[in-house]
């Protein structure tokens, strides 16, 4: 609970690349004048407002303006803050949480700011050990550099921060895994466009994510073992999100699309023979909190449609078959037969049309009779795939 209520941390976050980016600024709390009697003492006891932490403040000769204090936090941790005197921060300390038989309470944080009271000039972050697990340092040029470092003492993060505005944002990131093998390379380019690179252990390439919040667009590629072959692709717009999984000879195998955002939109998985071609198609919708199948559909590799199973999707008969279709020809105006189900999944006809209109036979089929859908299990298993981020927010697409 680092500068509680003295030092109010703000916290701002940006998304690129399905990342969050989080940058913290210090900011003064109010003149602590107000707090407390227009006449003190040179040292006064504190009680910040809504806060269980408590406060000693000591004062300039004016007895007006802070000098240092000492705060003890909730959570057993001590910071002292020290202060110019015009008032701003210069910089704090934070000790850690003990028993009664340390005689020196551990610093697990040590700050100096800019002449500002705001922004960090140095920022480090040690455990309990004394061992340094995070630096930051404002650079000359004003940007700032923030290193994190694993529990050995090598080098994790090395990140670089630019100021925009009131908020921080991350332009570049080197990250390292535990042997000292590059495992990241992230390049941010205006605050809008990103090139986010993972590597593996023996650093060879696992995937590429590119961000452009300027022109609303997100890609993913990851690739096999050898850091060349595609085995999944990921584009994103402001309507809508595809995802291919490929085959290592470069085929796909499976594509999902979402229409909307990906929590709530509906949702087409296709899977496809060995030449790419489309074999299956299902369409599930959001209806009551969950995706549902509303359909499946057959094809040949010529794009000829066989067969359709159409699904109820609402309340307790969701799920169940509400009809299917065998197509003789080429789709409903065409030969075809159609078996309709009743909501307790049992056959209730047989029809043999001539087309969408014309009805050549009907047999009809009782309850008791109890014939459920003969129905192939792969035409009907969900096709599932992990969910990429929602990097791009979807917009609703308004008729002109």
């Amino acid at each position: 609970m680092f500068l509680k209520r003295l030092l109010a941390g703000t916290v701002v976050a940006a998304s690129l690349a399905g990342l969050a980016f989080v940058a913290h600024t210090l900011v003064p709390e109010k003149d602590l004048g107000s707090d407390v009697f227009r006449e003190q003492f040179a040292v006064t006891l504190v009680l910040p407002h809504g806060s269980a932490s408590i406060r000693t403040v000591d004062y300039y000769p004016d007895m007006r303006t802070r000098k240092s204090a000492l705060e003890d936090h909730a959570d057993g941790t001590t910071t002292h803050y020290d202060y110019r005197p015009d008032g701003t921060l210069s910089g704090a300390v934070v000790f850690a949480k003990v028993d009664g038989s340390v005689k020196v309470r551990p610093v697990v944080r040590r700050s100096v700011m800019e002449a500002d009271g705001v922004t960090y000039l140095a920022d480090t972050e040690f455990d309990g050990s004394g061992r340094v697990t995070k630096e930051v340092a404002l650079q000359e040029d004003g940007s700032t550099t923030r290193r994190y470092f694993h529990a050995d003492g090598t080098l994790a993060k090395d990140q670089v921060m630019v100021r925009d505005g009131s908020r921080w944002k991350l332009m570049n990131e080197l990250a390292f895994a535990a042997d000292g093998s590059k495992s990241r390379v992230l390049a941010v380019t205006a605050g809008v466009a990103a090139i986010d690179t993972l590597y593996g252990s023996d650093e060879v390439v696992r995937a590429v994510r590119t961000t452009d919040l300027k022109f609303g667009k997100y890609n993913e590629v990851w690739f096999d073992s050898d850091g060349k072959t595609p085995i999944r692709e990921v584009e994103q717009n402001s309507s809508r999100t595809q995802v291919l999984v490929k085959r290592k000879d470069g085929s796909i195998s499976e594509k999902f699309i979402w229409y909307g955002d990906l929590k709530t939109g509906s949702l087409t998985a296709y899977v496809m023979d060995k030449h790419s071609n489309k074999r299956l198609e299902q369409t599930q919708y959001f209806i009551e909190g969950q995706l549902r199948m509303r359909s499946a559909e057959v094809y040949l590799p010529d794009g000829r449609r066989t067969d359709l199973v159409m699904f109820r999707t609402h309340g307790q008969e969701s799920g169940t078959v509400e009809f299917t279709v065998h197509f003789e020809g080429k789709n409903f105006t065409e030969p075809h037969t159609r078996h309709e189900f009743r909501t307790d999944n049992t056959l209730e006809s047989v029809k043999k049309q001539k087309d969408n209109q014309t009805t050549i036979s009907e047999q009809k089929f009782t309850a008791q009779q109890n014939v459920k859908p003969d129905i192939n299990p792969d035409w009907i298993t969900v096709r599932k795939v992990e969910l990429p981020p929602q990097v791009i927010p979807y917009v609703e697409q308004r008729e002109h």
